[in-house]
């Protein structure tokens, strides 16, 4: 069976069988016409040419992209994210980001979907920044869809995210002592 993602509902949905050949027919029509124009996607540890909705978009990571992806992907509680991202990055300079691209100290999902490539250092390794971002999403929808305020939010966190005991309430202090509402609130 395959399936779409619905990034709008942060879902996914069943495509039946008629959608699924259409969609396979036009990812090789488009593969087929785009090798033929262009020498390829050329990505480097800091960039990556994306192409969405017949928009090209050139990501350099900084924490500005980083709010305005997790916006568009409509993450939820993107002030509690962002501070799992500053914890778990170590503001952005860890090994685990700059050699994985990723953002927040995730494993690599077995009983998932995810878009990472592979592990390193027991943690997920990513292409590209973004596609940590992509993959915590997928995350949020599969774990945290039916979590319907913030303390159900942190309380998923604290049993299943966390492996300090201290994690919640350094997220807590993160968000107020950084102002990560206000934040994420006037970004973009």
């Amino acid at each position: 069976m395959l399936y779409t993602y619905d990034k709008k509902n942060l879902q996914f949905k069943k495509l039946d069988r008629k959608k699924a050949l259409m969609l396979i027919g036009g990812i090789f029509a488009i593969l087929a016409f785009s090798t033929s124009i262009t020498p390829g996607i050329r990505t480097s540890k800091e960039t990556i040419t994306i192409v969405e909705h017949d928009t090209v978009y050139t990501q350099k990571f900084s924490e500005e992209n980083l709010i305005r992806y997790m916006k568009e992907l409509n993450i939820k509680y993107p002030h509690i994210v962002l501070a799992q991202a500053r914890i778990e990055s170590g503001t952005y300079t860890s090994t685990i980001f700059k050699e994985n691209h990723n953002l927040f100290g995730m494993k690599k999902a077995y009983q998932r979907a995810t878009t990472a490539i592979g592990r390193n250092r027991g943690h997920a390794q990513y292409d590209h920044w973004t596609h940590s971002v992509i993959d915590y999403a997928l995350w949020q929808n599969k774990y945290l869809s039916r979590a319907k305020n913030e303390s159900e939010y942190y309380e998923y966190l604290g049993k299943h995210y966390a492996e300090a005991n201290h994690y919640i309430a350094s997220l807590k202090n993160k968000i107020k002592r950084e102002k990560l509402e206000e934040l994420i609130e006037y970004t973009y």
